[in-house]
């Protein structure tokens, strides 16, 4: 993997930025830190401008596993040409999932039986499930206990993540199908993905995907670079956005708005 705000990473975002690129991204560990209590997440107020900026040059998505009401209600202003849930299986037009309701609830049910609710959250996300234990004292103990009984529950697909459990139902739609339909709207350009989880690797392994890069690096990853932290996602945001600004050929290059008292929404 690369550095991707080093010389080679800068260099390999302004050859993407020449042929007109879009851009996908996860939320949370991504534009969003984790935190201790998944309905706190929120975007950095320098992060939202720049998401901002950015979704005025180019098309912009993004592909998160929370419900995709829950993480469009956090995005702020962006002209965003895609939102999508639950892991790839929630569109604007995707209908409910009524056929698949009672197995989730079924499972739902067997995990919050089995499980200490004050170690634990099951999340009910209506295509997906995802058992969060990041407050618990004993991470890995909860842990194992969650994937050896989701790996009981029939017909259920499961992928990890940063102190949580995610379960999909077998064949559903992954991020990496997502992204492969969000590129399919704009035939013929780049595409970036940034993610930061085992559930992006979808999306990192998707021959659709020109350029992929990992929050954190990771040994086993299939993604070509990454950026060290999450911190640093609006140093790639700014490098995104001025290497578009750059290949369109305006060089005075540009001016970040400053924050409004009070850290209110630009």
């Amino acid at each position: 993997m690369i550095d991707i705000l080093s010389a080679a990473g800068r260099e390999a975002l302004a050859n993407v930025a020449r042929r007109k690129p879009i851009v996908a991204l996860d939320f949370d560990g991504t534009l969003a830190p984790i935190v201790d209590e998944p309905g706190a997440a929120r975007m950095r107020d320098t992060t939202r401008r720049l998401l901002r900026v950015l979704s005025l040059l180019c098309p912009c998505a993004v592909i998160s596993g929370r419900a995709r009401g829950d993480v469009a209600s956090r995005l702020g202003s962006a002209s965003l040409a895609a939102v999508v849930g639950n892991h790839g299986a929630e569109t604007s037009g995707s209908p409910s999932p009524v056929a698949g309701r009672d197995r989730l609830r079924a499972w739902a049910s067997v995990l919050r039986r089995s499980l200490d609710a004050g170690d634990v959250e099951v999340e009910d996300k209506g295509f997906t499930l995802a058992v969060h234990y990041r407050r618990s004292r004993r991470r890995d103990e909860v842990g194992k206990r969650i994937w050896a009984l989701a790996r009981e529950l029939p017909g259920a697909k499961l992928t990890g993540g940063n102190a949580v459990v995610n379960i999909l139902p077998e064949g559903a739609p992954t991020k990496g199908d997502a992204v492969t339909a969000f590129a399919a709207s704009f035939r013929g350009r780049p595409v970036v993905f940034v993610g930061d989880d085992d559930v992006d690797e979808d999306a990192f392994r998707s021959p659709a995907v020109t350029l992929s890069i990992r929050v954190g690096h990771h040994p086993v990853s299939a993604a070509s670079y990454y950026l060290q932290a999450q911190e640093d996602i609006d140093r790639l945001l700014r490098e995104l956005i001025q290497a578009q600004l750059d290949a369109d050929g305006i060089v005075e290059g540009w001016v970040e708005a400053p924050s409004k008292a009070g850290g209110g929404k630009p």
